[in-house]
């Protein structure tokens, strides 16, 4: 059973996939299977997706999980792991931070609304559930009621599943309270 699946089970959701499809290139042969699940997570709307390929090359599988909003909120959001260069520069030349926020803070880079990312960045629990996490997110104007999350690294089972998806509540939690 998927991974997809499985939590779409877990929360009641509906599971779908697409018939596995293949290609032939010169280097061989690679297959897709896309998968999507829809679930409702304490009133919030959730997709997880995912064009899971296998065959002559490795490629990363990559997630997608979206939260949507009942609506635009004139918020924007683009949140994603510094580069390697910046965390070095920052190890060396920063100050060295204790707490969860500034260890969150110096592990990623905000951009967007000024008072969400301000609100993120000083709420402990957002800060702690993102810590551990290598994950893109971003709210923008070309889709501005959903926010998505791309974990860099795929997902690695059902309890990860769920704080990515608790990364999403929080965030919308803080664009939905003002």
């Amino acid at each position: 059973m998927s991974l997809i699946q499985q939590i779409t089970d877990k929360y009641g959701g509906t599971y779908s996939e697409e018939a596995k499809k293949s290609s032939s290139y010169q280097s061989g042969t690679i297959s897709f299977h896309p998968q999507k699940g829809l679930l409702m997570v304490d009133g919030s709307k959730l997709s997880i997706n995912i064009a899971a390929t296998g065959g002559a090359s490795s490629v990363a599988e990559l997630y997608r999980i979206t939260l949507f909003l009942d609506k635009d909120y004139g918020q924007r959001l683009e949140l994603h792991p510094k580069s390697g260069s910046s965390r070095f520069f920052l190890s060396i030349f920063g100050k060295k931070e204790t707490t969860t926020s500034g260890k969150a803070l110096a592990k990623y880079r905000f951009k967007g609304t000024e008072r969400l990312i301000n609100a993120l960045k000083n709420d402990a629990d957002f800060n702690g559930l993102i810590l551990d996490e290598e994950a893109y997110i971003m709210l923008t104007k070309r889709h501005p009621d959903k926010v998505i999350l791309r974990p860099a690294y795929g997902i690695r089972d059902v309890d990860h599943l769920e704080r990515l998806m608790a990364i999403l509540k929080e965030i919308e939690n803080h664009i939905t309270r003002h």
